[in-house]
């Protein structure tokens, strides 16, 4: 009997052996590899968090990086762990502890951390974990139980906070979400749920280590945006990537496991030349022809350019290197006249910079020649510095050529071309986003939750200056390379206005030049051919004209003996890359060189029947052959060829009464037309021969008031012609003479004054309502943006700027008091009054976040630094 009980016990206790270390061999044990769950969009990983932040606690950048509620949690939670340790009251050096934060997905719009802490020399339990949060809180806690798979999450609870806690050995998992723990625990029993397989090594060779789940790349943009990721094709499975933080930026170094190779061979960095400065983003990739009769022409290494046309219009270029141009030239006329349409009556063609533009009615042709890569609408076309260019927008192409022609681009700015420079010049893939020109684009696209949270939070819209990624194939994976660039950050404390409202700090003068007497144009700011710097030119009583630095040097000054009538131009006389001043004065036209002296043959003598009030310089296909024209303030409008002969038709062509503004040139799809508005409610559409367009001139029961816009379209039918009545109607016709918008606005009295105001930098336009002891500004829809008390002579100079990433600027000059107030785009004024008799003009720096406004009074130029945050 005692040798049967001996068995069944012997038995009983062999079978719970064998339980116990059958469960514990099939249970993973607690490595980091097995905890990081697959539903990581990406995790960060520290050895140390206190050494992490006092290593960026200094830089300007992180100042403004903690307005981030997440960033704001952690430092705080670090120092008060910090206090509670120099106090003695907490004997744990829980930010001491290596650490993983890994961030997941948890609502359409939701981002939310999961914590992973390492122990070092204790195990975690539920006793000394409630010990540290009540230290660190004041606040009770209590805990339960709960069995997940045969795992216990622990709940603890306490005031308004509720945790889900794993100890897993000498790792605690700790989140506000039961799911993500439950993926921890998925990730524990299954190693496809798993982020990182064993080859994992949780090394830090830098600051952080940064583990991104390239898988879920496309998931973690839909978190912040409304649309698919572009090209959201993953690169590898998941990078391992050193993160090395800087006063002004933040690298990452590292691999992408996995993935197959992007392409057979790598691409190089051509066309530098042709980037412009105001792109937002651009990319080089290899590429596959996939058009049999092009693949011995092209040399499959593509360039992708954005532009952000309007700021809501964001157009892309197509550049791909070339290896025979002539052939090329002669397959694509050939395509394009195969393709033309037998509604159109002609192949369009079309002469831009001495080169020919012309286009093909194909909408697959660009997927198809890329192999699918890039697809694009009917593309416009161009050889261009051994480049093909293509493009679905016309006005995008020939950004392109004509940013090459101004030298303003990223192979010809000194500070750009080194960032060019500093990369691998053959790589798979290389993108670079610019966010000094791209950031408004990008928060167009944000969902409306995380749009509320920039504008309450407008200083990290400015943060970020550019991002640069590089893949490179080896073997299995990919090398990576990522640099993220800070803008310089600054707060300047407010001061109080007479009606008790904050406004910046006291006005800084940066430079000022002094003239012999009154100034009586606006400041011009020109560029300086020989280096690119900015300069500038104005007049003074006595008809001397004045070049300055922007430091305030003056550099020369000339006598033209009268007085300036119009603007002052600056043009490319003999088409060799030198620029020079063109103005003109009562009875004759000027031109300056760069050292303040006349161009030989000018000053050039020219008819007109009245003193002029308006001048405008025209260049139809960018190709140097200038046009001058002038009106007067009866309406008579010339028009001059490049030696100043008055052109047939336009000797002058008189209209029936004064001009709202000086005709403007525009050229739509290969079509040139100059648009010309009467006061009086007369709009007219010219050509070239001064003739009307079919559609006009449209005769309409209206005083307009204010800018003329040009909202440029497609095509003729979708080019519009904004106009404001003086009582509130917003009237928009396209250049078929077709009315495509009336809209009535109120009118609150009957002193309400509107007018129209054109952006200075050529996106769109704002309207005023002035009712003299108040002023409202409308946005292109006729919707009202903000309405401020501003008592006012009732004659006002208002010019708006949009300089991208929300900053607009509303310049408003009080005329008859030669005052000058600048506002927001939320109605609040930035700065003190400034003194101002003339025009103004405006820079914005990006980088500094700081407007420098130039401003002429009496005798003197003054520039000003405006804080623009």
């Amino acid at each position: 009997m005692k040798v049967r009980i001996f068995i069944v016990i012997t038995v009983l206790i062999l079978l719970s052996g064998a339980a116990y270390w059958y469960f514990e061999l099939e249970r993973p044990k607690s490595k980091i590899e097995h905890i990081l769950p697959e539903t990581s969009l990406f995790a960060i990983h520290g050895t140390n968090l206190k050494q992490s932040l006092q290593a960026i606690e200094d830089y300007e950048w992180f100042s403004t990086a903690k307005s981030i509620p997440f960033v704001k949690t952690v430092v705080d939670w670090s120092d008060k762990v910090d206090s509670l340790e120099t106090s003695g009251k907490l004997k744990s050096s829980v930010t001491e502890l290596p650490f993983w934060i890994s961030f997941h997905s948890t609502g359409s719009s939701d981002i939310t951390p999961l914590y992973i802490i390492e122990a070092s020399d204790f195990k975690w339990n539920s006793q000394n974990i409630v010990t540290i949060l009540n230290t660190l809180t004041g606040t009770d806690y209590t805990t339960s139980n709960q069995l997940f798979n045969g795992f216990n999450l622990l709940n603890v609870k306490g005031g308004n906070t509720q945790l889900v806690m794993l100890i897993q050995g000498s790792y605690l998992v700790i989140s506000e979400e039961n799911l993500l723990v439950e993926d921890v625990v998925r990730a524990l029993e299954n190693e496809s749920n798993r982020l990182v397989d064993s080859q994992y090594k949780p090394f830090v060779d830098g600051d952080l280590q940064l583990i991104v789940n390239t898988k879920r790349m496309n998931e973690l943009h839909q978190v912040f945006f409304s649309e698919d990721l572009d090209g959201s094709e993953s690169v590898g499975s998941v990078a391992y990537l050193n993160l090395s933080f800087g006063a002004e930026s933040i690298s990452a170094q590292g691999t992408s496991a996995g993935g197959e190779v992007i392409a057979k061979e790598d691409a190089s960095l051509f066309g530098k030349n042709l980037i412009p400065i105001t792109s937002t983003a651009f990319k080089w990739m290899p590429f596959n022809v996939g058009m049999t009769d092009l693949k011995e022409l092209l040399r499959g290494e593509m360039l992708a350019v954005s532009l952000d046309m309007n700021f809501s219009d964001v157009a892309e270029v197509l550049l791909i290197n070339t290896a025979d141009t002539v052939y090329l030239r002669r397959e694509l006329d050939r395509l394009s006249e195969s393709k033309t349409s037998v509604q159109d009556s002609t192949v369009y063609s079309e002469s831009y910079l001495n080169t020919t533009l012309g286009y093909i009615q194909q909408s697959d042709f660009v997927e198809l020649l890329t192999s699918g890569e890039r697809k694009m609408d009917e593309p416009y076309y161009a050889i261009f510095q051994n480049a093909l260019i293509l493009s679905d927008n016309l006005d995008a192409l020939k950004t392109i050529m004509n940013e090459f022609d101004n030298e303003s681009t990223w192979g010809k700015s000194v500070e750009r071309r080194r960032v060019l420079d500093d990369l691998v010049q053959e790589t798979d893939l290389t993108i670079i986003k610019d966010l000094d020109y791209g950031s408004e684009s990008i928060f167009d696209g944000l969902k409306p939750v995380w749009k509320e949270f920039f504008s309450k939070n407008p200083s990290l819209k400015t943060l970020l200056k550019r991002v640069q990624i590089q893949l490179n194939s080896n073997n299995e994976s990919y090398l990576v390379s990522s640099t993220l660039d800070f803008n310089k950050g600054k707060l300047i404390a407010p001061i109080e206005t007479t009606n008790g409202e904050d406004i910046a700090a006291e006005l800084v003068v940066k430079a000022n030049a002094f003239a012999d007497t009154t100034l009586v144009t606006k400041p011009f700011i020109v560029r300086n051919h020989v280096n690119s710097s900015l300069e500038v030119v104005f007049q003074d009583l006595t008809g001397a004209v004045y070049l300055t630095t922007r430091q305030g040097e003056i550099l020369w000054k000339t006598d033209v003996g009268q007085r300036i009538r119009g603007g002052i131009h600056q043009i490319d006389y003999y088409n060799n890359k030198k620029l020079q001043y063109l103005f003109f004065t009562d009875s004759l036209v000027h031109l300056i060189d760069r050292n303040g002296e006349m161009v030989d043959g000018f000053p050039k003598s020219f008819e007109s029947p009245m003193i002029i009030n308006g001048s405008a310089v025209v260049d139809y296909d960018n190709s140097k052959r200038y046009r001058y024209l002038a009106k007067d303030r009866r309406g008579n409008i010339s028009l001059f060829d490049k030696e100043v002969n008055l052109l047939e038709g336009w000797n002058p062509k008189a209209m029936e009464s004064e001009l709202l503004q000086t005709p403007f040139h525009t050229r739509v799809r290969g079509r040139d037309a100059f648009v010309v508005v009467e006061r009086t409610g007369e709009v007219s559409l010219l050509n070239r021969r001064g003739e009307f367009y079919s559609g006009f001139p449209k005769t309409f029961d209206l005083r307009f008031k204010g800018d003329v816009t040009l909202v440029k379209g497609p095509n003729f039918a979708g080019t519009n012609i904004a106009l404001m009545g003086e009582e509130g109607m917003l009237l928009q016709i396209n250049l078929e003479g077709k009315v495509v918008q009336e809209k009535q606005l109120f009118r609150p009295t009957t002193r309400s004054m509107y007018s129209m105001v054109s952006d200075v930098l050529e996106t769109g336009f704002r309207i005023i309502r002035n009712d003299q002891n108040r002023i409202a500004f409308y946005d292109m829809s006729g919707e009202q943006e903000f309405e401020i008390d501003f008592d006012n002579s009732g004659e006002l100079n208002v010019e708006f700027y949009n300089f991208r990433n929300g900053k607009e600027l509303y310049a408003v000059r009080d005329i008859q008091r030669n005052q000058l107030y600048l506002f927001n785009n939320k109605g609040e004024q930035i700065c003190p009054v400034i003194p101002s008799s003339e025009r103004i003009s405006i820079l914005y720096y990006q980088n500094l976040s700081e407007y420098e406004v130039f401003v002429n009074f009496a005798n003197q130029l003054n520039i000003y630094a405006i804080d623009a945050q």
